[in-house]
């Protein structure tokens, strides 16, 4: 019996992920990989928001349309199950966030975007706003130093101006 189980785990398995699992001898231990592996997978909350977020009737009808709708929504709950944990309904709502306001950033942010969702750990929605905000100083400092340095020069030239005329 345990050889079917196995056997029947090793078929439902897709073939590029094979390799991976290869090792272990047990329905357990490839359970307990996969769990390794693709637990928080926020990768995969993200895809699944994104397509969320873009799902549009087009050209498909009614029935494919909603049939999408009620995929998406299948997916969602798996990957954000409903709890009457308080702290896991807190940890639900800040991944939620912290997916979304990754799906907001412009193009220019994918590199920024990608290592995120390819991070073995998920950041708390802090660490994602303290990590963009690091991202966009660069450039708002430019603009600062900048705006003191010809400040600095204009009042350093009045002050040249000033003692010039005195004398």
């Amino acid at each position: 019996m345990l050889n079917y189980v196995v056997c029947l785990l090793w078929h439902s398995i897709d073939s590029k992920l094979i390799p991976l699992f290869r090792p272990f001898q047990t329905c357990y231990t490839v359970w307990e990989k996969a769990r390794a592996v693709y637990t928080n997978d926020i990768s995969q909350f993200y895809d699944v928001i994104s397509r969320l977020t873009n799902l549009k009737k087009q050209e498909f009808d009614m029935s494919t349309y909603l049939g999408q709708v009620q995929t998406v929504m299948e997916e969602f709950d798996t990957l954000m199950p409903v709890t009457t944990d308080v702290e896991k309904q807190q940890e639900h709502r800040q991944t939620l966030f912290l997916v979304l306001t990754l799906a907001g950033l412009p193009p220019n942010n994918d590199s920024v975007r990608d290592q995120i969702l390819a991070s073995p750990t998920v950041l708390t929605i802090d660490e994602l706003f303290s990590r963009l905000l690091r991202l966009a100083a660069p450039l708002s400092h430019k603009v600062v130093s900048s705006s003191i340095i010809d400040s600095s020069i204009i009042g350093s030239q009045t002050f040249e101006k000033r003692t010039y005329q005195s004398t």
